[in-house]
């Protein structure tokens, strides 16, 4: 299997927070792993910035999560689902993904206003939804200079 983009990890990895528990990155990041069915290989591969590639959009999917106040980082390296995450789950989405995010106040405002998100996306190129994390785009960007 290839390894899923960030939308696609979001809801497993609001799931594996659902028991309103602390828990560890490392070890969501295992379960995660098991969840998509990845080989070491695939778990091991590096982005051309040296970072791992599922590590990485597990940290986007962490922080797009985070913003839209579905879920906590309460300390270091600990994610926890909050109220609103707890409430989403209730519903039993089928899938979660930025669009879906859209709903949410604080992930609209870390996004940008959708008008300055419009401008940035002509100039940048990018089609208005990418399933690339902010790392790999910069990455293509860079092989494309």
């Amino acid at each position: 299997m290839p390894i899923p983009d960030h939308q696609r990890i979001m809801l497993p990895l609001l799931t594996i927070l659902g028991d309103g528990k602390e828990h560890l990155l490392s070890e969501v990041i295992k379960t995660l792993a098991k969840h998509f069915k990845l080989t070491e290989s695939e778990i091991m591969e590096t982005l051309p910035s040296g970072s791992r590639t599922f590590y990485n959009r597990v940290g986007w999917a962490g922080t797009y999560l985070r913003k839209a106040g579905l879920i906590d980082v309460p300390r270091r390296s600990y994610y926890q689902v909050t109220a609103e995450g707890k409430k989403l789950l209730k519903q039993k989405p089928s899938k979660l993904d930025n669009k879906d995010l859209e709903q949410f106040e604080g992930y609209l405002i870390f996004k940008g206003s959708k008008k300055s998100l419009e401008n940035l996306q002509t100039r940048a190129k990018l089609p208005p939804e990418t399933e690339m994390t902010p790392d790999e785009v910069i990455d293509q960007a860079w092989d494309e200079i």
